[in-house]
């Protein structure tokens, strides 16, 4: 049960990130292109916008990201209940912790009974199935 939920994970944050880069694409050839933002200016700008898509999808009445839907998985609190958007949103920037730690701050979902990663933990949050 812990894999499954690992792997399910997994592959919904890899469809939510191929989506991302597909919509975001235009703007990497615009920035290629002009001198509208530094590499850092566009970093933060790819880092924001993920954000924003992120903790907008998790804290909405779908409770999920478009990966997550596809997978019939969805984002809740400790009591099941759908997340603010400030819930999602301290969720989400807690998951830039697995940055510098080489994505090990996701381990705990294989080991914890609610199968929380470190960002889960923070944000008082998990992710279960649609039919939970």
């Amino acid at each position: 049960m812990h894999l499954e939920n690992f792997i399910k994970r997994s592959c919904a944050y890899f469809i939510d990130i191929l989506a991302l880069v597909i919509v975001l694409l235009p703007f990497k050839i615009l920035f290629a292109f002009t001198d509208l933002l530094l590499p850092f200016g566009q970093a933060c700008f790819f880092i924001a916008l993920s954000l924003i898509y992120f903790s907008y999808m998790e804290s909405s009445t779908k409770q999920a990201t478009f990966g997550k839907q596809f997978l019939d998985l969805k984002v809740v609190n400790l009591n099941g209940e759908r997340i603010s958007f400030g819930q999602a949103l301290l969720r989400n920037i807690a998951r830039l912790i697995n940055i510098p730690t080489y994505s090990l701050c996701y381990l705990p979902i294989l080991f914890t009974k609610r199968h929380q990663g470190i960002h889960d933990i923070i944000a008082r949050t998990t992710v279960v199935s649609k039919q939970e």
